[in-house]
């Protein structure tokens, strides 16, 4: 986990002008403490785990969304912009998991995310950090997002010579793959509907059987 994100409350956060290089600040740590792998943290997530996540940057979560506050300053430097990108696009599914609000970050993160890429900003980060910058493409309803989330996770697989034993970005390639699948297939997640209150097709009821992720 990204030690310095979990070290300081959302109120201390927005007192200080540079906040997102705050966020950023130590991010070479990916565990919390030693003590929570990032595979983990992230990918098996527990409610304790999105409890904390909530009670700590709930309200920044909040104010970035209302006012975008921070957003600019976070575009000054890769890690800002990174910390903000985890911010709204991972955090925002930990402490709103099942509800439509998980997905209230996106179009910031996604918009940030094509920043990055457009900039070259991505590869100023070690390539463990990449994965996240890629999230809120793999994360979108929409096909051209879509297409950049794979080329982006192709080329990191293919620059990642040993896979990572904390970080498995091995799979991240193909995981991207199946997203895009799905969004050619029916325009949107079906996995979706119920938080945000779509009605689900008959293919999409099928679907939602047995889903690939």
């Amino acid at each position: 986990m990204f030690r310095a994100i979990l070290s300081h409350k959302p109120q201390q956060l927005l007192q200080r002008p540079a906040a997102p290089r705050t966020l950023a600040k130590q991010s070479d740590k990916l565990h919390d403490e030693g003590k929570v792998s990032f595979q983990k943290w992230w990918f098996q997530p527990t409610p304790e785990i999105d409890l904390r996540i909530k009670e700590k940057f709930g309200h920044i979560h909040a104010q970035v969304i209302a006012t975008k506050e921070h957003v600019g300053v976070a575009k000054e430097t890769p890690e800002g912009t990174l910390a903000l990108i985890i911010l709204l696009d991972q955090m925002g599914r930990n402490m709103y998991r099942g509800q439509a609000q998980a997905f209230s970050g996106d179009p910031i993160a996604r918009s940030l995310a094509m920043f990055m890429v457009r900039r070259k900003f991505h590869e100023q980060l070690r390539l463990v950090k990449r994965s996240f910058v890629y999230m809120p493409l793999m994360h979108a309803e929409d096909a051209e997002a879509q297409e950049l989330s794979v080329q982006m996770y192709t080329e990191l697989a293919e620059q990642l010579k040993a896979p990572d034993e904390d970080a498995k970005n091995d799979d991240f390639a193909a995981y991207a793959q199946l997203h895009m699948d799905v969004i050619k297939e029916f325009g949107r997640f079906p996995s979706r509907n119920k938080a945000l209150g779509r009605d689900s097709t008959p293919e999409e009821i099928e679907w939602l059987k047995n889903p690939p992720f």
